[in-house]
């Protein structure tokens, strides 16, 4: 099953919108109890995580699509992502490199600015950093801030694909 899609023009006054619709969602495919309030607060995430990597969220889609086994939270966000303003910042450092603590929103937000290849997910980033985080101590430490982030802990994968300015996020959450 598919929900409305909701264009959100500014998400604080669109919020009650898209609560409407995942509460219709959740009831039409019988999504109760704790997987109703994890699937909610998974998608209340997801839209922060969108706005904080978006300046104008006047670009941002949201819909969900599944059934009550597995189900979906899909963000289309239509725009194009400055990286100039991300390496002037970096160019200040005396290093000329990023040596902050990446999270794993930050880790995100990278790829939307400066994507290395067309699909990221968080299955490959966490396989990675399991990989990584024993010989590597800011490995361990991005393993710590993944373990820590609610959006993560949530969903059991995130697919983000970036392609013509139009990035689409589909978040997958199974369910109990």
């Amino acid at each position: 099953m598919e929900s409305e899609h909701v264009l959100i023009g500014n998400i604080k006054d669109n919020f009650d919108r898209v609560e409407d619709i995942l509460d219709n969602y959740l009831f039409r495919i019988g999504i109760t109890g704790k997987n109703d309030l994890r699937f909610t607060l998974l998608s209340e995430e997801a839209l922060r995580l969108a706005r904080s990597i978006v300046e104008d969220d006047s670009g941002i889609e949201i819909w969900f699509e599944g059934d009550d086994k597995v189900s979906h939270i899909y963000l289309r966000i239509k725009g194009t992502f400055d990286a100039n303003k991300e390496e002037e910042f970096v160019s200040i450092s005396s290093s000329g490199t990023n040596s902050s603590d990446k999270t794993f929103f930050d880790e995100l937000k990278r790829f939307f600015v400066k994507p290395q290849k067309a699909t990221w997910s968080l299955a490959e980033y966490t396989r990675e950093l399991n990989e990584k985080k024993q010989q590597d101590k800011y490995a361990q430490d991005s393993w710590d801030n993944l373990e820590r982030s609610v959006i993560a802990n949530l969903a059991n994968d995130i697919v983000v694909q970036v392609k013509d300015g139009i990035v689409v996020m589909d978040i997958t959450k199974k369910l109990d």
